[in-house]
């Protein structure tokens, strides 16, 4: 996807799981870690992300400590079947659910600049509130 080199280009800094951490706890504590010192966490929603054990525990402790979370969709959680009829591919927790969304399924620029303003805003809240 286009979303890490976009962030970086923006001037964030990133950290990305790739669900690495299933298999190293060394890793999985760096990225808690991580999460301790980033001032937003982007959720990657989908069908991976959602049924990741990992994935929801990393978003999970990001909501437990009260970071900001914004949700970047970039798989519909429904698709058509075979026989014509809508189909739940995954299920969004509902703390995810009720939040602001982000909908990069059709790559839609207007969706990545409303992403990078809600993640100047954060930063510069953050910075203020220094």
């Amino acid at each position: 996807g286009t979303l890490l080199p976009e962030l970086e280009q923006a001037g964030f800094t990133v950290c990305i799981d790739i669900d690495r951490a299933e298999i190293d706890p060394e890793l999985s504590n760096g990225l808690n870690s991580a999460i301790n010192r980033c001032f937003a966490f982007i959720v990657v929603v989908s069908e991976h992300s959602m049924k990741s054990e990992v994935a929801k525990f990393e978003w999970g402790y990001a909501h437990y400590i009260n970071k900001p979370i914004l949700p970047v969709k970039i798989q519909s959680p429904e698709v058509i079947g075979m026989d014509g009829k809508l189909q739940v591919v995954y299920e969004v927790h509902e703390k995810l659910a009720r939040l602001e969304w982000f909908n990069f399924i059709n790559k839609d620029h207007a969706e990545w600049d409303k992403l990078k303003s809600a993640m100047f805003e954060l930063e510069q809240a953050l910075v203020a509130s220094y």
